[in-house]
């Protein structure tokens, strides 16, 4: 794949993709990297200079893998032949990392190289990276015997493929699924905001259909369960959406997770007990901030915010039940609690939140989202002209400083379509890198959204989706505000339970008034957001926040004792799921709920035995908010800037503990969370 230059960034010229040539040309560069470890290995007093002398062949590998990955994510429909070459890919990717760390002659340099008397004369950063390389061989089985080496070799392989089938079957049902509904009953489309009936209904005109057509994205998702007056559609969705992936899918039965999951935890499980673990658990921590309290410390932690939210939560379906009665349903079901919960909302507190979606166009959100960055960092986002792009929605930014200097690039592609995994997410397009005391290559970021798109006119986001915004900003600015000189030690490398908070505590800018009010303008009148629909939008912050918290708090159980056990087959998965909800929610679930099946950050993604790093690093953020509030709040420019030289410029060239005590001046206030969380009395 060729690369351009632009505005000083180095950019993939996307059109230029090939999927064999990428093949062909990765085998090369694995070979090259094998052939790397036989000379370090070679060498009689190896030195940090030597065993890092590969990061140019691993830095063209980045940028292979990283576009072949990126339009497998995003890009499904135009390029059907990926899952081939990813599945050949993730093959090569397990073979080459097993050869890497069972090179024994290669561990040995970087222990040697660790031994050295000279060590301490390394930089910081550099220390760290052999201490972690070291880290790394130990738990990838490097100390392992030959036969233990083998078995773990074999289960990382099969383990790369069920976690990339796992992934697929969920996008494959997501997509397989979709309701007609004809011009004739177009009723049951009532309560649905109009914006939303427009794109459906310009979705089953592409199909040549008349009336509507509804898909499984989250957009129509949430749409239909939060505002259609059709309790048979409501549930007709809900079905659907939470049968994904399962046996009791109408659409694509092929796409079963239910075997995959027990097989997936047992090899884990397997390999954790090979590395001289007692569960996947223990082996999860070893690389994360939680790693001081241990297993049962993060059970705890669970359980403590969960107990804080029970009562809320409790007292929350309570109302809905209520409401529920007065409108005629005897019995609440899942599929009307969304519904439910968003009458009782507008009546509180007088909030349409489609209403409030047309006081924030994107236009107009991008440039607060500018302005925030240049008062806080002094960086700003400037479109480049021309840059080759891999859909025409998409934009591609340079990221500049006050004197104008490209430091940073960043891709956004925001708006859901076909073929494209749901969520959003951020991802490392390319690494800071650093030679010699000069800056050689500048970090490029993605940032992926599924926005609703509307039928015409410019897109308006939700407060749901600026909120999403931010986060994934917070996460790109991690990565292109880090001042490190390797990709081994770019954000992309911070450890997991503490890598959301830059991500989360962004969010707070979404529920700052003034802020709010200087990013809105009606996208006819150009008037911005009246006070009294920002009143209640503020107003509404914690609403609901017991339920929000013991749902997370489901989550992080689910997955906690789903390794924990190790459950070796899927009844014994929803029996988990099913006592944990009534546990949590104090009711049951819903037998046709299989939530389980479409999980893929614990299945696919990289919080297996770790979705509860997504509180613990809430924990964190909670306590960097309270500094900003302590000296004035998000405005103050003094603490922005510490914030960037103490928790982003570092990136993973130390640990987020470290970071975070250079911030704070101490360790970690625990007690900072249950009250930001809304759940204090």
């Amino acid at each position: 794949m060729k690369y351009e230059i632009r505005d000083g960034l180095t950019l993939p010229v996307w059109e230029t993709f090939d999927a064999a040539k990428t093949l062909a040309e990765l085998q090369r560069l694995y070979d090259n990297g094998r052939a790397f470890a036989d000379h370090v290995a070679s060498i009689a007093s190896p030195t940090f200079a030597d065993i890092n002398a590969d990061e140019d062949n691993d830095n063209e590998i980045a940028r292979l893998r990283g576009p072949l990955h990126h339009l497998f994510m995003t890009m499904k429909e135009k390029y059907p032949q990926l899952k081939e070459a990813v599945d050949a890919v993730n093959a090569l990717d397990v073979q080459y990392s097993a050869d890497m760390v069972f090179h024994a002659g290669l561990f040995a340099a970087i222990k040697e190289v660790r031994a050295r008397d000279d060590f301490t004369t390394l930089t910081a950063e550099q220390q760290r990276i052999v201490l972690k390389a070291i880290e790394s061989f130990t738990l990838a089985g490097a100390d392992l015997p030959k036969k233990e080496q083998d078995e773990l070799r074999d289960i990382n392989q099969e383990l790369a493929s069920l976690a990339t089938t796992f992934a697929n079957n969920v996008t494959t049902s997501t997509d397989a699924w979709s309701l007609h509904v004809p011009m004739k009953a177009c009723r049951r489309l009532e309560g649905i905001p109009e914006a939303v009936q427009s794109a459906m209904r310009d979705a089953a005109k592409k199909k040549g259909l008349d009336g509507a057509l509804i898909t499984l994205g989250i957009s129509d998702t949430m749409a239909v369960l939060e505002h259609a007056h059709s309790r048979w559609l409501r549930k007709e969705v809900w079905t659907a959406r939470y049968a994904r992936a399962s046996s009791l899918s109408r659409v694509a039965k092929d796409a079963d997770n239910g075997a995959l999951m027990p097989r997936i935890l047992m090899l884990r499980a397997r390999k954790a007990k090979l590395l001289g673990f007692l569960s996947f658990n223990e082996l999860s921590l070893a690389t994360k901030a939680a790693r001081d309290v241990g297993v049962e410390g993060v059970a705890d932690f669970l359980h403590t915010i969960g107990v804080a939210a029970q009562s809320s939560a409790q007292a929350d379906f309570a109302t809905w039940q209520g409401k529920a009665k007065e409108l005629g349903i005897n019995e609440l079901k899942p599929w009307d609690n969304a519904y439910i919960s968003n009458i009782i909302a507008n009546e509180k507190f007088q909030f349409d939140s489609e209403k409030v979606r047309t006081y924030f166009p994107l236009s107009k959100v991008l440039a607060k989202l500018s302005e925030i960055l240049e008062n806080w960092w002094g960086v700003t986002l400037s479109p480049i002209e021309g840059a080759s792009v891999w859909h025409e929605s998409v934009t591609a930014f340079a990221v500049k400083n006050k004197q104008g200097k490209t430091v940073a690039g960043l891709y956004m592609d925001l708006f859901e379509r076909t073929g494209k995994q749901g969520g959003a997410w951020m991802d490392s397009a390319l690494s800071r890198r650093v030679v010699n005391g000069e800056v050689t290559q500048l970090p490029v970021a993605h940032l992926v959204g599924n926005f609703r798109k509307p039928a015409s006119g410019e897109a308006c986001l939700s407060h749901d989706e600026m909120i999403t915004l931010f986060h994934e900003s917070g996460h790109v600015f991690h990565h292109l505000l880090a001042e490190t000189s390797y990709a081994a030690t770019s954000m992309m490398h911070v450890e997991w339970d503490t890598v959301e908070l830059p991500s989360q505590f962004f969010e707070n800018w979404c529920w700052e008034r003034e802020v709010l009010k200087e990013m809105s303008a009606h996208h006819e009148s150009g008037k911005p957001i009246p006070d009294e629909l920002l009143d209640a939008l503020i107003a509404q912050r914690h609403w609901e926040s017991g339920s929000m918290v013991a749902r997370q708090v489901l989550s992080g159980f689910f997955d906690w004792f789903a390794h924990l056990y190790a459950c070796d087959t899927e009844d014994k998965l929803l029996a988990l799921y099913t006592d944990l909800s009534q546990e949590i929610l104090m009711r049951p679930s819903h037998p046709e709920l299989r939530v389980p099946h479409s999980f893929t950050h614990i299945f696919s993604g990289g919080y297996a035995a770790g979705y509860c790093s997504y509180m613990i690093a809430e924990g964190y953020v909670a306590d960097v908010y309270a500094a900003f509030k302590e000296e004035g709040g998000l405005t103050n420019a003094a603490v922005a800037e510490r914030y960037r030289k103490e928790i982003l410029a570092p990136g993973a060239s130390r640990s987020m503990t470290e970071s975070f005590r250079a911030f704070r001046g101490r360790d970690l206030d625990p007690s900072k969370l249950i009250p930001y969380l809304g759940l204090a009395k």
